[in-house]
């Protein structure tokens, strides 16, 4: 049975009011505040909001709000949410985050104590480690995590709102890309394996996220363009980074590469073009990259050039 919603009963003892209300079948009384100018009786707005404040702790559902612990509420209220409300790649990405992170920094600490100045002595820290993206990212997951509790009734206010990080971090490394030439010489290595020469091709000539070129289906494909619809993590279909979808062009070179994996792959109507060996759901990209990929690029580069594969073909130019 639910519990039923208290209001609290206010009252004035002592120079300071208090609100009472059950716990556990039992009758307790919380301070308020002292009495002053601005607290002048127990009927006063100021007082009220108080009151109010505190109830909206107590009809949470948690036992003692002020005693809440940050990792309890990590692991009880704030990562089942995500997991039912987020991306299971965001997820993925929160809990490496508080395992690698957060979680030292935040054990024994409690939400109601926690304070501004705690955040950023943590971000200053993380500054000669971390580059400016990671150190962003700690700052986000810890402001959500309070933020979260903000709207759950267990704090007031969120500390990291606040926080300013008060050293220069490391800066973040450029993301890196391959040239022309060097996916010529990749697609040549890669070969003696068309599953990864397909997937690689495609990935560079199509511009496409892993997760995208994961979700892309055979019914996905004209002649001329492939609607990226769906993205695929871990084997997790779901929507695109941006929620839309989009068309991208098909220049020679990927109808090339097309045209050759649907041919061997039985010249399928509909289905996954890239499939897990249960043919079921979508391959994980991120995994068949190391696996497969890598793995082939570092043996072929031992003794393998892209000419010994009869590479490149003639419509690279």
């Amino acid at each position: 049975m639910a519990q039923r919603r208290q209001t609290g009963q206010l009252f004035e003892s002592n120079g300071a009011f208090y609100v009472r209300y059950y716990k556990e079948g039992k009758r307790v009384a919380h301070r308020l505040c002292s009495k002053d100018k601005e607290h002048y009786a127990a009927d006063c707005k100021a007082v009220k909001l108080l009151r109010d404040g505190h109830m909206l702790k107590v009809n949470s559902g948690v036992a003692d709000p002020d005693k809440t612990l940050v990792s309890s509420f990590w692991k009880e209220t704030f990562l089942p949410w995500a997991e039912k409300n987020l991306k299971p790649s965001s997820v993925h990405g929160y809990k490496k985050l508080w395992s690698g992170v957060l979680e030292d920094h935040f054990k024994g600490r409690r939400l109601s104590e926690y304070k501004t100045h705690h955040g950023s002595a943590f971000l200053t820290s993380l500054a000669a480690r971390l580059s400016r993206n990671s150190v962003s990212h700690v700052r986000s997951l810890s402001s959500s995590i309070f933020g979260h509790a903000v709207n759950r009734g267990l704090i007031d206010r969120n500390p990291w709102r606040e926080v300013k990080l008060l050293a220069k971090p490391k800066e973040t490394k450029p993301t890196g890309h391959y040239t022309l030439a060097e996916v010529k010489e990749a697609l040549g290595l890669l070969a003696p394996d068309p599953k990864a020469q397909v997937a690689f091709g495609l990935s560079f000539l199509l511009a496409l996220r892993p997760g995208e070129l994961a979700g892309l289906k055979w019914e996905d494909f004209s002649e001329d363009s492939v609607i990226v619809r769906r993205s695929a993590w871990r084997g997790l279909v779901g929507e695109t980074k941006m929620g839309t979808s989009f068309e991208v062009p098909l220049i020679e070179p990927a109808k090339v590469l097309v045209k050759a994996w649907h041919s061997s792959s039985g010249k399928p109507k509909e289905g996954w073009i890239f499939p897990n060996p249960s043919g079921k759901r979508p391959l994980d990209m991120s995994a068949f990259a190391n696996r497969a990929v890598r793995a082939l690029l570092r043996r072929s580069t031992r003794g393998c050039t892209p000419q010994d594969a009869g590479w490149p073909p003639r419509w690279w130019g």
